[in-house]
């Protein structure tokens, strides 16, 4: 749960808070750059009243064909299999000064923090659906039972950003899905994070002409992600993060490395990984060891045949490996399950202790608020969903830049 235990009204908590002027007409908000689309992209979402959800899955396809008169019918060559989806909570408290309520005469500022909540709320869950938060690991790992960054799937390295590779990568990635048979693009959508509106709009043909955004052919608009549907996350790493760096302690001939130190830098099974002289070339991580965001090993292997062989570092030795970034998606969205089981509850308490701070010590003890003691009003949010991709392996690419 996060709490923010800071009085809205920016002073003291004993001011009385401070009240824009009746004639400001509008609340002042910083711009902030937000975008949640990991669960707008879900092609199977509905309400419901359990917490668990489950639901059966084909394994493979159901088979047909012609049968004589008086002849055998034959099995399908498919079997039924049970995904299970659990619901989870997202929640967050706001705590108001008293008096800030009671001042208040139009509401403006009300508005403002359910928005502002409601926004946050959708952040977290966008995270924990993506795999990755602003950018870095979400600590411990989503909470959900599946996320796009985890499916373990081959993905599509973006060349560059220059004329069409971007939009040569999403095709790559299209004939990934199109080969696990997932090719109907009205099924498919395209998450991205932070950056591509920008190298679409920027994007030009040999005469520096706009090859998509105001850009036509034979008198059409171009689209660089070929009419699917297009959703954004800022959850995912911006497309001008610096590279990723990872510390590793290598031994020859084996092709699990020891992690020495890492930074926020998210990592999944999958994801290119290179270094000269110690991993060879077309390498990506095979296995990870260790909850997200504190990994302790990291085991090196290559695609071959639609699976992940291990292959073994070069060298005894330390060095900085560097990794590609998780910059967007390619999925199959009917694949993609949401289940929400509340709506965005909100229950408000002006009693109520709240611990902002956990104890670690009886010298140490938690830092706690007191509500009525302090003049101040406590405003709780919550809501319950579940997540969950089935075959994520086939049915999400990931584009690697």
């Amino acid at each position: 749960m996060s709490t923010n235990y800071v009085p809205l009204s920016g002073v003291e908590q004993a001011s009385g808070g401070y009240l824009l002027p009746p004639e400001q007409g509008e609340i002042l908000v910083n711009g902030i750059l937000v975008e949640t689309g990991a669960i707008q992209l879900a092609g199977d979402a509905r309400a419901t009243q359990a917490r668990k959800t489950n639901f059966p899955i084909w394994l493979g396809r159901p088979t047909a064909g012609p049968v004589g008169e008086g002849g055998a019918k034959g099995l399908t060559g498919a079997a039924l299999s049970q995904a299970t989806l659990n619901i989870k909570k997202f929640a967050s408290i706001v705590v108001f000064t008293d008096e800030q309520i009671q001042d208040l005469q139009n509401g403006d500022l009300n508005v403002l923090v359910d928005a502002g909540v409601r926004q946050a709320l959708s952040v977290a869950i966008d995270a924990h659906a993506a795999g990755a938060t602003g950018g870095a690991a979400i600590s411990g790992g989503s909470v959900f039972d599946s996320n796009m960054l985890a499916s373990g799937a081959k993905g599509v390295t973006i060349a560059g950003t220059e004329k069409t590779e971007v939009q040569k990568a999403v095709s790559a990635a299209l004939a990934e899905l199109e080969e696990a048979g997932y090719g109907n693009p009205d099924d498919i959508g395209v998450l991205l994070g932070f950056g591509f509106q920008k190298v679409f709009r920027d994007a030009r043909d040999g005469f520096e002409r706009p090859l998509y955004d105001g850009g036509t052919f034979a008198g059409q608009i171009i689209d660089p992600l070929y009419g699917l549907t297009r959703a954004h996350s800022t959850n995912l790493v911006p497309l001008n993060a610096s590279e990723g760096l990872i510390k590793l302690s290598f031994t020859s001939g084996s092709p699990k490395a020891t992690v020495k130190a890492r930074g926020t830098f998210p990592l999944a099974v999958g994801q290119p990984i290179s270094l000269a002289g110690k991993i060879p070339t077309g390498s990506v991580i095979k296995a990870l060891v260790g909850t997200s965001g504190s990994e302790t090993e990291v085991e090196l292997g290559k695609w071959e045949n639609g699976s992940i062989v291990a292959v073994n570092a070069e060298a005894t030795a330390e060095g900085e490996a560097k990794l590609k970034r998780p910059v967007g998606f390619v999925v199959h969205r009917p694949n993609i399950h949401v289940r929400v089981r509340n709506d965005i509850v909100v229950r408000t308490s002006n009693e109520a202790t709240l611990e902002v701070e956990p104890g670690h010590t009886p010298m140490e003890p938690s830092k706690l608020l007191n509500l009525f003691q302090q003049n101040l009003h406590a405003v709780l949010y919550e809501t319950r969903l579940g997540y969950m991709i089935h075959d994520p392996a086939r049915s999400v690419v990931p584009l690697w830049y």
